[in-house]
Protein backbone atom coordinates (compact mmCIF):
# COMPACT_ATOMS: atom_id res chain seq x y z
CA UNK A 1 0.00 0.00 0.00
CA UNK A 2 1.14 3.48 -0.76
CA UNK A 3 -0.07 6.39 1.35
CA UNK A 4 0.16 9.97 0.18
CA UNK A 5 0.33 12.59 2.91
CA UNK A 6 -0.68 15.50 0.65
CA UNK A 7 -3.87 13.88 -0.51
CA UNK A 8 -5.69 11.13 1.26
CA UNK A 9 -5.61 8.76 -1.68
CA UNK A 10 -4.57 5.17 -1.18
CA UNK A 11 -3.23 3.12 -4.05
CA UNK A 12 -3.05 -0.66 -3.88
CA UNK A 13 -1.24 -3.09 -6.12
CA UNK A 14 -3.40 -5.34 -8.28
CA UNK A 15 -2.14 -8.88 -8.63
CA UNK A 16 -3.16 -10.32 -12.00
CA UNK A 17 -3.17 -14.13 -12.28
CA UNK A 18 -0.90 -15.59 -14.97
CA UNK A 19 -3.88 -17.22 -16.74
CA UNK A 20 -5.62 -13.84 -17.10
CA UNK A 21 -2.39 -12.23 -18.28
CA UNK A 22 -1.93 -14.87 -20.98
CA UNK A 23 -5.59 -14.60 -22.06
CA UNK A 24 -5.34 -10.81 -22.41
CA UNK A 25 -2.01 -10.98 -24.26
CA UNK A 26 -3.33 -13.68 -26.63
CA UNK A 27 -6.40 -11.58 -27.43
CA UNK A 28 -4.32 -8.44 -27.91
CA UNK A 29 -1.88 -10.23 -30.22
CA UNK A 30 -4.64 -11.88 -32.24
CA UNK A 31 -6.62 -8.64 -32.76
CA UNK A 32 -3.83 -6.05 -32.67
CA UNK A 33 -6.03 -3.67 -30.66
CA UNK A 34 -8.14 -3.76 -27.52
CA UNK A 35 -11.06 -1.74 -26.14
CA UNK A 36 -11.62 -1.41 -22.38
CA UNK A 37 -14.46 0.43 -20.67
CA UNK A 38 -13.40 2.84 -17.93
CA UNK A 39 -15.50 1.23 -15.21
CA UNK A 40 -13.60 -1.64 -13.64
CA UNK A 41 -16.36 -3.42 -11.74
CA UNK A 42 -17.42 -5.78 -14.55
CA UNK A 43 -15.89 -8.59 -16.58
CA UNK A 44 -14.44 -7.78 -19.97
CA UNK A 45 -17.08 -8.62 -22.62
CA UNK A 46 -14.65 -10.07 -25.20
CA UNK A 47 -12.17 -11.92 -22.98
CA UNK A 48 -13.98 -14.63 -21.05
CA UNK A 49 -13.55 -14.65 -17.28
CA UNK A 50 -11.17 -11.69 -17.05
CA UNK A 51 -12.20 -8.62 -15.02
CA UNK A 52 -11.94 -5.19 -16.64
CA UNK A 53 -9.62 -4.06 -13.86
CA UNK A 54 -7.04 -6.73 -14.76
CA UNK A 55 -7.21 -5.81 -18.45
CA UNK A 56 -6.77 -2.10 -17.64
CA UNK A 57 -3.79 -2.73 -15.35
CA UNK A 58 -2.07 -4.96 -17.91
CA UNK A 59 -2.62 -2.39 -20.66
CA UNK A 60 -1.39 0.40 -18.38
CA UNK A 61 1.81 -1.59 -17.83
CA UNK A 62 2.30 -2.18 -21.56
CA UNK A 63 1.57 1.49 -22.26
CA UNK A 64 4.23 2.66 -19.79
CA UNK A 65 6.78 0.49 -21.65
CA UNK A 66 5.52 1.96 -24.97
CA UNK A 67 4.44 -1.46 -26.27
CA UNK A 68 0.89 -0.22 -26.91
CA UNK A 69 -0.50 3.19 -27.83
CA UNK A 70 -3.43 4.46 -25.73
CA UNK A 71 -6.36 6.59 -26.88
CA UNK A 72 -9.18 7.61 -24.50
CA UNK A 73 -12.57 8.65 -25.81
CA UNK A 74 -16.10 8.64 -24.34
CA UNK A 75 -15.30 6.51 -21.27
CA UNK A 76 -13.44 3.88 -23.31
CA UNK A 77 -9.71 3.17 -23.54
CA UNK A 78 -8.47 2.10 -26.97
CA UNK A 79 -5.10 0.34 -27.08
CA UNK A 80 -3.17 -0.29 -30.30
CA UNK A 81 -0.22 -2.65 -30.50
CA UNK A 82 3.08 -1.12 -31.68
CA UNK A 83 5.84 -2.94 -33.56
CA UNK A 84 7.86 -3.31 -30.35
CA UNK A 85 4.74 -4.68 -28.66
CA UNK A 86 4.34 -7.30 -31.40
CA UNK A 87 7.92 -8.48 -30.82
CA UNK A 88 7.44 -8.54 -27.03
CA UNK A 89 4.19 -10.55 -27.24
CA UNK A 90 5.74 -12.95 -29.76
CA UNK A 91 8.52 -13.68 -27.26
CA UNK A 92 6.10 -13.86 -24.29
CA UNK A 93 3.64 -16.19 -26.03
CA UNK A 94 6.39 -18.25 -27.77
CA UNK A 95 5.03 -17.62 -31.28
CA UNK A 96 6.74 -18.00 -34.66
CA UNK A 97 8.21 -14.88 -36.26
CA UNK A 98 5.88 -15.16 -39.26
CA UNK A 99 2.71 -14.91 -37.11
CA UNK A 100 1.31 -11.37 -36.92
CA UNK A 101 -1.86 -9.67 -35.60
CA UNK A 102 -4.93 -9.21 -37.80
CA UNK A 103 -4.43 -5.44 -37.95
CA UNK A 104 -0.91 -5.88 -39.38
CA UNK A 105 -2.00 -8.17 -42.24
CA UNK A 106 -2.53 -6.74 -45.70
CA UNK A 107 -5.94 -7.51 -47.13
CA UNK A 108 -6.22 -8.30 -50.81
CA UNK A 109 -8.76 -6.03 -52.46
CA UNK A 110 -10.64 -7.66 -55.31
CA UNK A 111 -11.47 -4.79 -57.63
CA UNK A 112 -12.30 -5.36 -61.27
CA UNK A 113 -9.84 -3.75 -63.62
CA UNK A 114 -11.23 -0.52 -65.11
CA UNK A 115 -9.79 -1.32 -68.50
CA UNK A 116 -11.60 -4.64 -68.68
CA UNK A 117 -15.01 -2.99 -68.23
CA UNK A 118 -14.79 -1.18 -71.56
CA UNK A 119 -15.70 2.42 -72.35
CA UNK A 120 -18.33 4.19 -70.32
CA UNK A 121 -21.71 4.69 -71.89
CA UNK A 122 -22.92 8.25 -71.98
CA UNK A 123 -26.52 9.20 -72.45
CA UNK A 124 -27.94 6.95 -69.79
CA UNK A 125 -28.85 10.04 -67.79
CA UNK A 126 -31.18 11.52 -70.41
CA UNK A 127 -30.92 14.71 -72.47
CA UNK A 128 -28.94 17.65 -71.17
CA UNK A 129 -30.58 21.00 -70.63
CA UNK A 130 -29.08 24.44 -70.56
CA UNK A 131 -29.02 26.47 -67.38
CA UNK A 132 -31.93 28.85 -67.21
CA UNK A 133 -33.98 27.06 -69.87
CA UNK A 134 -36.81 25.07 -68.42
CA UNK A 135 -37.86 21.98 -70.26
CA UNK A 136 -41.53 22.04 -71.13
CA UNK A 137 -43.52 18.90 -71.08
Amino acid sequence: MCFSWCSLSVSMAVIVPTKNKKDVYKYLFRQGCLVVKKESAHKHPEIAGVPNLHVRMLMKSLCSRELVREQFNWQYFYYFLTDEGVEYLRAFLHLDPDVCPDTHKQKAINRPDRRSRGPRERGSRGPRREWGNKMSE
